[in-house]
């Protein structure tokens, strides 16, 4: 077995377990899937999974720069080579997750190979159809934002229940700020109560 290509990961992914890490996310090499060069991918992801000493492998495919039948292959050679999860984009690359790519993923991977939609995700609505497609996770950093806008929307609606729509409340990022006049406390600056 001709390891000199993939090595690097293996020692990579040694030393991030021996540091403590709890998962590991590998790229796979593309250049290998468009040479059709499956012995060599499945030895690689066998040789990261075996550094992973029982942490979870996520293995990352790039679907944007796939045909469907190479994402169908690499469903099969991901499955076969124990890894936990499959994983459709760095976010890095021409693309991200698709739903079609994402039914296609889940249509093709066994239960236990969790699936990982990664890249593209903006908006609630679309994380929620891509949980309903069968990701079980989702690489969505641009969600946090949203789920913040969302829990100040929320705020704000609530504390209108609580005090009337005359007395509102209005959140700013991290602040209140109160368009009420508020009691004095005893040291004379306004203060709220």
């Amino acid at each position: 077995m001709d390891t000199t290509l993939w090595r690097p990961k293996f020692f990579e992914t040694k030393d991030a377990v021996e540091n403590g890490a709890s998962e590991i996310d590998m790229v796979i090499n593309l250049g290998w899937v468009k040479d059709r060069n499956w012995k060599d991918l499945a030895q690689e992801i066998a040789g990261v999974k075996a550094a992973c000493l029982g942490r979870p492998l996520k293995v990352i495919i790039e679907t944007c720069l796939l045909s469907d039948m190479e994402k169908i292959k690499l469903c099969q050679l991901v499955a076969k080579e124990g890894a936990d999860y499959l994983k459709t984009s760095t976010g890095f690359s021409t693309g991200g997750a698709t739903r079609e790519d994402v039914a296609l993923l889940r249509e093709n991977l066994p239960k236990q190979v969790k699936l990982k939609a990664s890249g593209g995700i903006r908006t609630l609505a679309d994380g929620e159809a891509y949980l309903a497609l069968g990701a079980d996770r989702l690489g969505a950093s641009a969600l946090v934002g949203e789920a913040r806008k969302q829990d100040e929307a929320d705020a704000v609606q609530q504390l209108r229940d609580v005090h009337g729509p005359d007395r509102v409340l209005e959140l700013l990022p991290g602040l209140f700020r109160l368009p009420i006049p508020l009691p004095r406390n005893p040291c004379g600056s306004s203060m709220p109560t």
